[in-house]
């Protein structure tokens, strides 16, 4: 063990007691994917539709192996969605990419609303900004002159092509397609 790091150590003890992969341990679905209803080449833009299909095969790539997502979900659970959207457009250190693509979220959403059993279904997120009902001037995003926190942040129609408005709008869409959920929030 002489010249190990900490690091090398807990990787070498983590995979010592781990089984032998049986395959890939990540799955790539692109947009050209032979199973999406609608392949695209990698130059076509994405609609929400194409990114939905992406996302959802992804999660059913890991069943074979795993076991179904919804088949884990037990009837009256609780699920919680954590994307990355710590920032905001203007906030400083902002950059497209550097959060989760609106889409995927809504498609993440939206399969758990379809085909799981969950009874209510979250979408949890902390960020750097602050929350519009808190008094505090610091960390504060402005959007149209107004205080915006994630749920009442509005992407617009470029920022996610296919996909606009803020997540609070894709709470009350789902909220509305899906009324047999006990509730679909945020935090």
């Amino acid at each position: 063990m002489s010249g190990w790091n900490r690091r090398e150590f807990l990787i070498a003890s983590a995979l010592a007691g781990a089984p032998a992969a049986a395959g890939p341990r990540i799955g790539l679905v692109r947009s050209t994917h032979a199973r999406l209803p609608r392949p695209a080449s990698l130059g076509d833009p994405l609609d929400y539709e194409r990114v939905r299909d992406m996302v959802w095969q992804a999660i059913e790539h890991g069943a074979p192996r795993a076991g179904s997502l919804e088949a884990k979900i037990r009837p009256g659970s609780w699920v919680v969605v954590k994307p990355n959207m710590g920032l905001l457009r203007p906030q400083p250190g902002y950059r497209t990419g550097d959060i989760t693509d609106l889409r995927v979220t809504r498609a993440v959403v939206e399969y758990l609303a379809r085909r799981s059993s969950a009874r209510r279904i979250t979408i949890a997120e902390g960020g750097s900004y602050r929350n519009t009902l808190d008094t505090t001037q610091d960390n504060v995003v402005l959007q149209d002159g107004r205080r915006a926190d994630l749920p009442r942040f509005d992407w617009g129609p470029d920022e996610f092509p296919g996909t606009a408005g803020s997540i609070g709008d894709l709470i009350r869409e789902m909220q509305g397609g899906f009324p047999d959920k006990n509730s679909i929030t945020s935090t």
